[in-house]
């Protein structure tokens, strides 16, 4: 996703907040998924450092999926809602306007499925 489609806003702080990622290493995933090169202030040796890293966590965020599968800590229907939400959220990303209030509102629906979620 281009940067200018994110709404940057409460909400798009607060998932990046809560993810193994940071800010510069979602944009360089997406980036890199759009082909659309490199970003701007930042040296080669820095951006695929950021590269290998955001390679790494993604890679070791999916081992950690299959074990938490494997000994039951998530299940199914946990992967469904993740589809559910991830949908949800990408429509709010693509949004021209900010809402706060229903970013507010969009943030506690997730926190509360999340704890759901977590079975431990």
């Amino acid at each position: 996703m281009e940067p200018q489609k994110y709404n940057f806003n409460s909400f798009y702080e607060y998932i990046i907040a809560n993810s193994l990622f940071t800010t510069r290493q979602i944009d360089i995933i997406s980036r890199r998924l759009e082909n659309r090169g490199t970003i701007e202030n930042i040296s080669s040796g820095a951006y695929y450092r950021q590269v290998k890293q955001s390679r790494t966590k993604i890679v070791r965020l999916l081992y950690s999926i299959i074990l938490l599968k494997c000994v039951g800590a998530i299940d199914h229907e946990t992967f469904f809602a993740i589809e559910k939400m991830a949908s949800q959220i990408e429509v709010m990303f693509d949004q021209k306007t900010s809402d706060n209030s229903r970013a507010e509102s969009v943030i506690s629906v997730i926190e509360q499925l999340v704890k759901r979620m977590c079975k431990v």
